[in-house]
């Protein structure tokens, strides 16, 4: 934390503000804040965020007691799925610059069923390796798309819906991991998994109604 602190301390300044001399202007969005639209993105990122800590909670459990796998093999098996992740946030950013946010928003959760479903049905580890790779880039597909729509949704309040959409949004999903864990004590943590795959379907079917947020832009230098 501290080494990343003084990184942006040094460079972050000349990122956002321009080179010192030659200050940029700022573009702050302007319009009416947009609650319903808003809303039902936030219902999205609790229904991706029950996925994600269901995900991380039973991966690597499964690989041990579902495919034999040693605690080695399946503590990797969560290090591929949030590896992963982190190369799914990336192509997800890159695909809405060429398509749109809703497109990759969609993307993401449809990839995610498929994914699981290869986890559950994989016979080896080697081929549910693969499948939990690809259930980390759907999950994460979405999740900076998430933060910029919230941000245009409510253009007069950028600062809670940041924090709607990053934290208490994803907290909230976190609130029904005991449930999950419940369920699989009582099946087990193959039917537990498969739970899990109803997920996206539900988040896919969220996103029938949702809509490009749009917003006007103003030019203005920042004070100071």
């Amino acid at each position: 934390g501290v080494v990343m602190a003084a990184i942006l301390l040094r460079w972050l300044g000349g990122v956002l503000d321009g080179r010192a001399g030659s200050r940029r202007s700022t573009a702050l969005p302007t319009g009416t804040d947009n609650w319903p639209g808003f809303l039902r993105l936030t219902a999205i990122v609790v229904v991706r965020s029950i996925l994600f800590f269901g995900i991380t909670s039973f991966v690597a459990l499964y690989f041990i007691h579902g495919l034999g796998a040693t605690e080695g093999l399946a503590g990797l098996a969560l290090t591929v799925f949030l590896v992963a992740g982190a190369g799914g946030t990336l192509l997800g950013g890159w695909l809405a610059d060429r398509t749109s946010r809703v497109t990759t928003i969609r993307l993401g959760f449809a990839l995610a069923v498929p994914g699981l479903l290869g986890v559950v049905l994989s016979p080896n580890p080697p081929l549910a390796f693969v499948c939990v790779a690809v259930a980390g880039v759907a999950a994460y597909l979405p999740f900076s798309v998430f933060v910029m729509m919230g941000q245009d949704y409510l253009p007069n309040r950028i600062g809670t819906a940041s924090g709607v959409t990053v934290g208490l949004a994803v907290s909230v999903g976190g609130l029904f991991n005991p449930l999950l864990g419940w369920l699989a004590d009582m099946t087990s943590l193959r039917f537990a998994l498969t739970v899990l795959i109803a997920l996206p379907v539900i988040a896919l079917a969220l996103t029938v109604h949702l809509r490009e947020a749009t917003t006007e832009v103003t030019s203005d230098l920042l004070p100071g």
